[in-house]
């Protein structure tokens, strides 16, 4: 089933603008009077008919709610250092989504070799990974934020961790972390230790992520694959 995303809705009608629309008339040539499927990343996906074609919108009508997911699901939250390498980066946002995440929060740490992203190329990725899994909610996106401020404002939070390894953690599938949890993961080369001891006393808990030493987007989704499974 190919699927079309769009938050502009209005009564029974909805429009795809730009990459969707030129996706829908010109890729796949979907003309008017075809039906066709658009997800709205708030719980819902719609059948819809094509009323109207033009060079940047495909206007729809009649459209028809086929599947309804009322709460969010519980998924985990994944914090983590901005990669250096944009293809990493984009690599662990388009997996992250694809296996299941409700937020991510990009850091500027220590030594994070970056401290910004492309906002809007990563959202196009995020959208393109929920249609390409079939999931109804379109995870959270934060803006890139300090490590140790975010640490901080964590204080208080419950089934927050933090992967860094040391010889007596428990390893991450053997701890108490639920699927709903905060996983902390450091950027190429690591925490620095004001940033480890931040984390300790802002409540995150150490875990390990096995015995090999693993890439920082690696990291990621070992963390929320194993998450998701608990």
């Amino acid at each position: 089933m190919q699927l079309f995303y769009t938050t502009d809705f209005s009564e029974d009608r909805a429009t795809l603008a730009d990459q969707e629309a030129t996706h829908c008339a010109k890729v796949l040539r979907h003309k008017v009077g075809d039906t066709i499927h658009l997800l709205d990343g708030q719980g819902r996906m719609y059948a819809a008919e094509i009323a109207t074609v033009s060079k940047k919108k495909v206007e729809l009508h009649q459209l028809k709610v086929i599947e309804e997911q009322l709460e969010k699901p519980v998924l985990p939250r994944l914090a983590f250092g901005i990669l250096k390498n944009n293809t990493r980066l984009e690599w662990l946002i388009e997996k992250a989504v694809e296996i299941g995440v409700r937020e991510l929060v990009p850091l500027h740490c220590t030594r994070s070799e970056r401290s910004k992203m492309n906002r809007e190329r990563i959202l196009k990725i995020m959208v393109s990974a929920m249609k390409q899994s079939k999931q109804l909610w379109l995870p959270e996106l934060a803006e890139v934020q300090r490590s140790i401020p975010w640490m901080e404002s964590m204080s208080g939070e419950a089934d927050c961790w933090i992967a860094h390894y040391r010889p007596d953690n428990h390893e991450l599938n053997t701890s108490s972390a639920s699927h709903g949890a905060t996983m902390l993961i450091g950027p190429e080369g690591d925490f620095t230790d004001e940033e480890v001891q931040t984390a300790e006393q802002s409540g995150f808990e150490m875990v390990n992520m096995g015995s090999s030493r693993l890439r920082a987007e690696t990291a990621g989704i070992v963390a929320l694959t194993l998450l998701n499974n608990k």
